[in-house]
């Protein structure tokens, strides 16, 4: 039987400490909310989105769940840039293959990973909502998965980029 370790037990067995002196697990949940509450303030009042009834209303609350979802990728993503500036300078990447710096890849990648969400949620929103107005919520609810997704991989990584 699988089992997943609780909270407190993953703290307790969690290597890397970030500057502020929490678990970095604890300070991205912590900067995540902080960000949540503060660049998303329309979220701040209870069941709003329970009570949209008209396409205006569905897609901003589309929106703000984007921008949720948005704000906690950039806590995760900036924490890791940061990770990664500290790796490149104390263990220097070396050889043909290995040109450029951990930071430098991982910018390329969500650069690209950028391009690719934009593309993939505008068409599955034209496609599947055939240009009507259903197509901007179909589009934000894409953007707000693949978005959540990619937070959850670079979690991931920021999760192991220090434990050997």
């Amino acid at each position: 039987m699988i089992t997943t370790p609780s909270l407190r037990e993953a703290l307790a067995t969690k290597q890397s400490i970030n500057s502020s002196g929490l678990p970095r697990s604890l300070w991205s949940l912590a900067m995540t909310i902080f960000c949540f509450l503060n660049f998303v303030p329309e979220a701040q009042s209870s069941g709003y989105c329970d009570d949209a009834k008209n396409n205006i209303e569905l897609n901003k609350c589309g929106n703000i769940y984007w921008k949720r979802e948005d704000a906690a990728l950039q806590v995760i993503y900036d924490d890791l840039i940061s990770d990664l500036k500290q790796q490149d300078t104390e263990y220097p990447l070396n050889g043909p293959s290995r040109s450029g710096s951990r930071e430098k890849k991982l910018r390329e990648a969500q650069r690209a990973w950028i391009k690719y969400r934009d593309l993939s949620c505008a068409s599955e929103g034209l496609i599947f909502g055939g240009g009507g107005t259903i197509s901007s919520q179909l589009e934000y609810g894409c953007l707000t998965a693949i978005t959540k997704q990619r937070a959850l991989e670079l979690q991931k990584i920021l999760n192991f980029s220090w434990e050997k």
